[in-house]
């Protein structure tokens, strides 16, 4: 027991200290297509129910969540940078613009349409 508590409390310490990494981690995952929570459970040596606690204590939300919001903001840098949209919806992976649509607009709350006619203002 004592260790498990010693390991966890190692844990905490470690992710605070890696908290910079973790969004260059999460960006190359996007970027390669491969959200893969085990590999990124693996990079801090704890099991995935012991991250995702130390996560949500730690940014306060769980880290589906910010993996996506973090993936709405790098396609939100891709449209700013004149990308269209079937380019950042397939750069991100989806098959289907419709679909990075739809997630686009509930993590930013408006279209990337909206997004790029906003700017044009």
């Amino acid at each position: 027991m004592y260790y498990n508590n010693y390991k966890i409390e190692l844990a905490r310490k470690y992710l605070k200290y890696k908290k910079g990494c973790l969004n260059s981690i999460l960006l190359q995952q996007i970027k390669e297509h491969s959200p893969n929570k085990v590999q990124l459970v693996a990079q801090f040596g704890l099991t995935p129910k012991i991250f995702e606690g130390l996560f949500f204590e730690e940014y306060g939300v769980d880290v589906f969540d910010y993996y996506c919001k973090l993936r709405a903001s790098y396609a939100k840098e891709l449209l700013n940078n004149q990308m269209k949209v079937y380019q950042v919806s397939e750069s991100l992976g989806y098959s289907q613009p419709i679909s990075f649509i739809h997630f686009f607009q509930k993590y930013e709350g408006l279209t990337p349409h909206q997004l790029v006619l906003n700017k044009a203002k």
